[in-house]
């Protein structure tokens, strides 16, 4: 039976308590919305600090940072000329290229901060007389996790945005709006449920249709896909989370889980969160958390691939960038998931994981084929070899071995003497042929 709203409403708490906004403060701090805004322009040594609410005093002699705009566009301005360069390589556009980065530092140049004596943090500084305050106006995304009201056992994640709105009149204004955006729900042994908090709707994408906004009707609609909405932008979205206006409260996180069946998930060997900065763009963005929690809700033997340094290939299956034939998602077991592969071929895994390079989830469904079709005692480091050879490559020499009059054996053995470049083995093959 489908969880009604009233239900799933019950595990969540509607507050928006003074730790969910200390976070979000702590958030607007670090993503550059706070600053110092000089109202009078006969005492400019006045100004108001957007952090600390507080009027403070600063030097005189402070210039205006200047519009946000003026900098947006040099910024614009400079990646266009650098694409031009890239698709062109003109002389011309070198030069261009040159102009707009000068242009561009002598904008940042002229960027001014100031100490707050309060708080004791830089922050720029806008005259008030200069400039639209309302340009300074943006949007953050915050994720707060806790445990559900009614069972122990289930967490939860409330997506919050923030919207910070700066006023226009004599005294500066600075209006800090508090808006859920998303809702998850988290369960052993269920799917993850997600709800939008959008009256409006919720944005998704059709083959046909391409993006479109899915009215919720008459209750506030489920969403099936489970994926971080922050992580997966879309042309409609203005604000892009990835680049820096998204945070996750990981001590939430580690609150939340506590004393349940997702505290396996995130601690020792298996600690996600003390890993996700080798694949993700910046710190508190563990864009995997969600995914995670989702698959391991349904599959609990996903922390055993992790502990055994696989944790690379159980993202790649979240980005939806792995091989199905890899690892058997649907299975109930760890045995059954990985059913096609040896204790050796596990020992292998971990030692080649633990250097630079990294085992694809289709090098292991490489792996599987060749075993099943060519080589029956192909080792996984042997198709490693083949990989940076060219594994498609390597499947045409063996389907036509007897015309080329080689073996799978003699193609093996290539590979593995000449593994350094990547179209040896198709030259290789032209050769034969």
């Amino acid at each position: 039976m489908e969880m009604t709203n009233r239900e799933f409403a019950s595990h969540f708490s509607d507050k928006f308590t003074p730790e969910i906004k200390a976070f979000g403060k702590e958030t607007l701090l670090t993503e550059g919305f706070d600053c110092l805004i000089v109202t009078d322009k006969e005492d400019k040594e006045k100004a108001y600090c957007t952090h600390c609410k507080k009027w403070v005093k600063i030097p005189a002699n402070t210039i205006h940072t200047g519009s946000p705009k003026s900098i947006q566009a040099a910024e614009r301005r400079y990646y266009n000329m650098h694409c031009c360069h890239g698709a062109w390589g003109m002389t011309e556009a070198e030069i261009e290229i040159e102009k707009a980065a000068e242009e561009l530092r002598e904008i940042k140049k002229k960027r001014k901060y100031a100490w707050c004596p309060e708080c004791k943090k830089k922050y720029n500084v806008y005259h008030q007389w200069r400039m639209d305050m309302s340009q300074l106006d943006g949007t953050v995304r915050i994720s707060i996790w806790a445990k559900s009201k009614v069972e122990p056992d289930a967490v939860v994640m409330r997506s919050i945005n923030i919207e910070r709105n700066y006023g226009n009149g004599d005294e500066p204004v600075v209006k800090d709006t508090y808006k859920e955006a998303e809702r998850y729900l988290f369960r052993m042994g269920k799917k993850t449920v997600r709800q939008n908090c959008n009256p409006k709707g919720h944005w998704e994408y059709d083959e046909n249709k391409g993006w479109y906004l899915k009215k919720p009707g008459k209750y506030r609609s489920f969403i099936k896909s489970i994926i971080d909405r922050a992580v997966r932008q879309s042309t409609v979205m203005w604000t892009d989370y990835i680049k820096g206006h998204y945070r996750m409260d990981i001590t939430s996180l580690k609150a939340a889980i506590r004393k349940t069946p997702y505290y396996y998930l995130f601690n020792g060997r298996s600690n996600y969160i003390d890993h996700y900065k080798s694949y993700e763009y910046r710190e508190n963005y563990p864009i995997y958390a969600v995914g995670l929690m989702n698959l391991y809700s349904l599959h609990p033997w996903i922390e055993l691939l992790i502990k055994n340094s696989m944790l690379n290939i159980v993202i790649d299956h979240i980005r939806g960038e792995g091989c199905s034939q890899a690892i058997c998602w649907g299975a109930k077991s760890i045995k059954s998931a990985v059913k096609r592969y040896t204790k050796q071929d596990m020992k292998d895994i971990m030692r080649y994981n633990a250097g630079q390079e990294q085992v694809r989830e289709m090098d292991l469904a490489f792996l599987a084929e060749a075993r099943n079709k060519y080589l029956p005692k192909m080792t996984l480091i042997e198709a490693l070899a083949v990989s940076k050879e060219g594994m498609y490559t390597f499947k045409s020499v063996c389907k036509h071995a007897k015309q080329l009059k080689v073996t799978p054996e003699r193609v093996m053995t290539y590979c593995q003497k000449h593994c350094s470049g990547s179209h040896k083995l198709g030259d290789w093959l032209d050769y034969l042929g």
